[in-house]
């Protein structure tokens, strides 16, 4: 034990000293700080209501409808979509407005053809981004109706009952799981700096044996720890440092986020609230955190030890730098889709590789059960004990081996 704790001492000592982490958390802690400065800076510029950033932006949008399929179109869309000007056009100057549009993504151009003795519409935009592109579900809805009137116009139909055949009955969501906006953006959040931290310290760990096995340092640590005590001891080590250093981010981000975010802050008609992340939720996360860095860093471990240069370690981690991106494509993607797959979730939770990922996504939106979490922590555990295991024994072949690097299946055949 107490081997292991100097291994421990040493690893988090060297390590906390580095250039690269002393770099990155000053960068990580300077974009937070930014981030959460943003808020207050937008509600300084607009009074409070940030909505209103985006008043003000009028676009112009050419209507031609030479045929008169949907008369007074242009006057329906403008009348709906006050933010745009709906100019009539003409065919003959398409290439004229082709030519604005390259110069202004403000313009477009929607055209109304006769196809078949039928409306079809045509919407001319810059890209996929632009004002009427991503308006066509509206301007459709809108054109459509018009034309809907004016065909139950000409068949004698009254106007009365015109405007009857354009009622819509409201209606109301009741979700019966607690998936709200800030859960799911918090979700994904989790996600991404889960991957981040478990392959960065796990990236730690191998580049830590890797650099003092090739300067030699390891024969000293051999001789005072047996390598079993010496990979636990770094695994704990570089463990403890992203511990510590992401829990100092994160409470940095939570003191600026209560200093420097307003409480009535809201953005596109949705305030941000921190309520979905209780304590017991942040207590299963860090665990989960905790769990996948254990997996990942004994693996990475195992890497570092069969190589004898720095410079082949990234061949030598390869397997496990790609089994943990995809662990974390599979996670955001499943979360991305929400609670459509539930057979992916269940998946994505039970599997060790991506469990740690995905659970902070569903604890966020209550969508782990208790028996969930119950059964995927005790199969992250048993994998974590069985991985650890194979990996002392592939350890202790290849970490004094020189010369040659060592294949693992090779290591694992070797005598303790």
């Amino acid at each position: 034990m107490r081997n292991i704790f100097t291994v421990f001492a040493y690893t988090f000592k060297i390590a906390a000293k580095k250039r690269a982490f002393i770099i990155t958390t000053a960068v990580i802690i300077s974009l937070v700080l930014i981030l959460c400065s943003v808020p207050r800076l937008l509600n300084a510029f607009t009074g409070g209501d940030v909505d209103s950033l985006t008043e003000g932006v009028f676009y112009t949008c050419y209507y031609i409808d030479e045929d008169g399929m949907i008369p007074g179109g242009e006057i329906a869309l403008y009348n709906e979509m006050t933010n745009t000007f709906f100019p009539v056009g003409e065919m003959s100057k398409l290439d004229e407005y082709r030519a604005e549009i390259n110069d202004d993504s403000t313009v477009s151009v929607i055209i109304v053809e006769n196809v078949g003795g039928a409306p079809q519409i045509r919407v001319i935009a810059r890209d996929f981004m632009s004002n009427m592109s991503t308006s066509t579900g509206v301007v459709t809805e809108i054109l459509s109706r018009e034309y809907v009137k004016k065909t139950l116009a000409e068949n004698g139909v009254s106007g009365e009952l015109i405007d009857f055949s354009q009622t819509k009955l409201p209606i109301g969501v009741e979700p019966e799981r607690n998936i709200a906006l800030a859960g799911y953006t918090m979700g994904i959040v989790m996600i991404t700096l889960v991957f981040f931290a478990v392959y960065y310290y796990g990236y730690g760990v191998a580049s830590s044996i890797a650099g003092e096995k090739s300067s030699r340092v390891m024969e000293t640590l051999i001789v005072s720890a047996s390598p079993r005590n010496i990979l636990i001891g770094k695994c704990l080590g570089m463990g403890a440092l992203g511990l510590c250093q992401f829990g100092g981010i994160l409470l940095f981000a939570v003191v600026c986020i209560k200093l420097l975010i307003p409480a009535d802050f809201a953005f596109m008609g949705e305030s941000l609230s921190f309520d979905v992340f209780t304590p017991s939720i942040a207590v299963l996360t860090v665990l989960f955190f905790v769990f996948g860095y254990a997996l990942y860093a004994v693996l990475n471990a195992v890497c570092g030890a069969t190589v004898n240069k720095i410079e082949d370690l990234n061949t030598a981690i390869m397997p496990v730098m790609w089994t943990s991106m995809l662990a974390f494509y599979f996670s955001y993607f499943t979360a991305i889709m929400g609670s459509n797959y539930e057979y992916l979730f269940k998946i994505a939770m039970y599997v060790p590789i991506t469990a740690p990922f995905i659970m902070p996504f569903a604890l966020l939106n209550g969508m782990a059960t208790p028996v969930d979490i119950i059964i995927s922590a005790t199969i992250l555990l048993v994998s974590i004990a069985v991985v650890t295991a194979l990996s002392v024994r592939v350890y202790t072949a290849s970490v004094m081996h020189y010369g040659k690097r060592m294949k693992l299946r090779d290591a694992y055949k070797a005598k303790m």
